[in-house]
């Protein structure tokens, strides 16, 4: 005679699909739901010998009870179909469970759970999904019953939020594999080191970001492959900007520092060409991205979820710290002004890349990380073309006394007090609240 039976009902299915009601699926969500919290829920039962679970023919409740098995270290053959437990039929249900000996966890939908729960206990009570009642039965027959527990379902809500952010690094992960691959195919193109460089930039961002709740070591490690990539193509990434806005602005190959930058361009493209080819590069590539597609989680995160609010506060706090550093920002200071750049970078690569889990208001954070981004590059990219022409001077590639460098650097002093004046007035617009 069976001794304990638990009542469960099915996790969150999946009505975006138009499907017979015997075939709907859990939710990801609801499934990773029910994965975290399943062991610890089964935990209760104690140590019990015997455990035959039933199932609902419903797909819906077969995926439930294959959880349940694997929490239990049980093969899923153990698993019985039960069709009382679909066509809510109780008195069959019953007759079905007279056989059973020992422990009987049920898999089913309600109304069906609520009935036999206010059968069992007298009382009344709301099944959510993924919610379990355990009943014991002391004299060995359903005529007096006890209730030992009562679990209330995953609120699954937590693990969309999750699958989401999983799913946007693993988005990003194959955005640098393509780009990679599209940069090794065409390595003249600076359109596609560009791509290759902002994946990269991309994926440390939202990497980044959801750090406090990932696993530190799986995190700094996956950061680390991709900042040295990140590191070993930025002089060609500078050199490729300095030539091209040389070339927007008429520049011809004539040209001293022109050529001589376009030189040290390819001998630098064939330096970092050769690095992203090497099999030790591409390996460390391949896990880096391995990395974004498999994230380990906290141990608080892996069993709770992630919560769209506590997410959104992460958001709020960055884009408040942010806003923060460029209203005290030194313009003057390279390194201060880099440092906000970079910050703002990271700001719209995550409004981006989580925008399904932001609110509205991130819209408008994108607008204004963009207009950002964009006015101290221009400040940026002016000092990156003066620290070029240190760099070549130091390898003795042009002179400093040079008429054409005199002019350039110059030029370059002149734009970088222009733009130091523009961002100055942007600020103060910020503070006044336009």
């Amino acid at each position: 005679m069976i001794n304990t039976l638990v009542l469960m009902r099915h996790g969150n299915p999946d009505y975006s699909t138009d499907v017979d009601d015997l075939d709907r699926q859990l939710t990801p969500a609801g499934l990773r739901a029910l994965e975290d919290v399943m062991p610890h829920e089964l935990a209760l039962l104690g140590d019990p010998q015997d455990i035959t679970i039933w199932s609902s023919p419903a797909t819906r409740a077969r995926q439930t009870a294959e959880v349940v098995c694997h929490a239990l270290r049980m093969s899923e053959s153990n698993i019985k179909t039960c069709n009382a437990l679909y066509k809510q039929d109780q008195e069959a249900f019953l007759e079905q469970m007279e056989s059973v000996e020992g422990t009987a966890i049920a898999v089913g939908h309600v109304p069906f759970m609520e009935e036999m729960f206010g059968r069992f206990s007298g009382g009344t009570l709301r099944f959510g999904k993924g919610s379990a009642a355990c009943f014991s039965f002391p004299s060995g027959t359903f005529s007096k019953a006890e209730l030992r527990w009562y679990v209330q379902g995953p609120d699954s809500s937590n693990w969309e939020t999750l699958i989401h952010v999983e799913e946007g690094l693993a988005d990003v992960a194959m955005q640098i594999e393509d780009r990679s691959e599209a940069l090794l195919a065409d390595p003249e193109s600076s359109a596609a080191l560009h791509d290759f460089r902002v994946a990269i930039r991309r994926a440390r961002a939202l990497l980044a970001f959801v750090r406090p709740f990932q696993k530190r070591r799986q995190s700094l490690s996956t950061d680390m492959v991709l900042s040295d990539l990140q590191h070993a193509s930025s002089f060609l990434r500078e050199l490729d900007g300095m030539c091209g806005r040389s070339e927007r602005a008429g520049k011809s190959m004539a040209d001293g520092l022109y050529a001589v930058c376009s030189t040290a361009r390819e001998e630098e493209r064939t330096r970092f060409i050769g690095y992203l080819r090497r099999r030790d590069t591409q390996r460390l590539l391949r896990e880096a991205c391995h990395g974004l597609r498999n994230t380990r989680w906290r141990a608080t995160t892996e069993m709770e979820g992630l919560s769209r609010e506590e997410f959104q506060a992460e958001y709020d706090e960055l884009r408040t710290g942010v806003i923060d550093q460029f209203l005290v920002c030194n313009f003057m200071d390279d390194e201060d002004t880099h440092i906000v750049r970079k910050r703002v970078k990271r700001l719209r690569y995550v409004a981006d890349g989580y925008a399904e889990l932001l609110n509205e208001r991130q819209e408008a954070s994108v607008e204004a990380a963009r207009r950002l981004q964009s006015e101290l590059g221009h400040l940026c990219d002016v000092r990156v073309d003066r620290d070029i022409v240190d760099v070549l001077s130091r390898r003795g590639a042009i002179s400093r006394e040079d008429p054409t460098v005199v002019s350039f650097l110059e030029e370059c002093q002149v734009k970088e007090e222009a733009c130091i004046q523009h961002l100055q007035k942007l600020r103060v617009s910020m503070e006044d609240g336009d």
